[in-house]
């Protein structure tokens, strides 16, 4: 029985931060009543928005985030670190919830107006895609995503890096990937050391290393790290990730 090998998606296996910055301000503007213009080119949007917007990106782990982004944005706010962001989310919660509705909607609508531009939004990483199939002989592969599944399924069959449908688990399951993980080992009866999960998100690793998996800090995404580092979460870089990888299969 082959290990299992959990991939996040965005900042992981594709550079997607043109499409989060696209569809999360159109969704802004919809969800604040401030236009009902629909904005279906990156260049449309506004310098600042796009410079602070890849400034901050990386506070952002489910997409009801962005409302946060573009709110401070709008109020003239900087976000000057993680806490900040994480006080702001609480403080607004109820319309970080909301407004998911309004993101996933925005997206759907940007990929039926112009789905072959939708698709170029999204950049595969080069060096994932080299090492793709060599690395699929020794894992069974998952996607735990906070992205929709039908996204996750176009972009990676546009990849060539296509999985099955039940191999992939995005927002339409849980936002919490833990719960999708602890589901995974579940449905899979593999054992909790041999499932390895990849994310550029620091948290998010940090939120499931009681589950027993093996975890992987991918250097290469959006990601910041905390001032304490967990010695259980190993570095991937771009030069060597296959290698770390196979080095924790069992």
């Amino acid at each position: 029985m082959n290990s299992c090998l959990l991939w996040d998606f965005d900042g992981v296996i594709v550079d997607s931060i043109e499409e989060c910055l696209l569809v999360s301000y159109n969704a802004f503007l919809k969800y604040e009543m401030i236009s009902n213009d629909f904005f279906e080119d990156v260049k449309s949007i506004p310098v600042s928005v796009r410079e602070e917007f890849r400034k901050t990106r990386k506070y952002v782990r489910r997409a009801g985030g962005y409302y946060i982004l573009h709110q401070a944005m709008a109020l003239g706010q900087k976000i000057q670190d993680r806490a900040g962001f994480e006080e702001l989310f609480e403080d607004n919660i109820q319309a970080v919830k909301d407004y998911e509705d309004f993101f996933f909607s925005a997206r759907v609508q940007l990929r039926a107006q112009r789905p072959q531009y939708w698709l170029d939004l999204h950049h595969p990483y080069a060096w994932v895609k080299d090492k793709w199939e060599g690395l699929k002989q020794f894992f069974d592969f998952y996607v735990v995503s906070n992205k929709d599944v039908f996204s996750i399924s176009l972009l990676l069959r546009n990849a060539g890096l296509a999985l099955e449908e039940d191999h992939l688990f995005g927002q339409e399951f849980s936002s919490d990937k833990r719960m999708i993980i602890k589901h995974i080992l579940d449905q899979t009866k593999v054992e909790k050391g041999r499932i390895l999960f990849v994310d550029d998100n620091y948290y998010h690793l940090l939120d499931v290393r009681d589950l027993g998996v093996q975890l992987f800090f991918a250097t290469w995404g959006y990601g910041e790290l905390p001032l304490k580092l967990d010695n259980e979460i190993t570095f991937l870089n771009v030069g060597n990730f296959d290698e770390q990888l196979l080095k924790g299969k069992k």
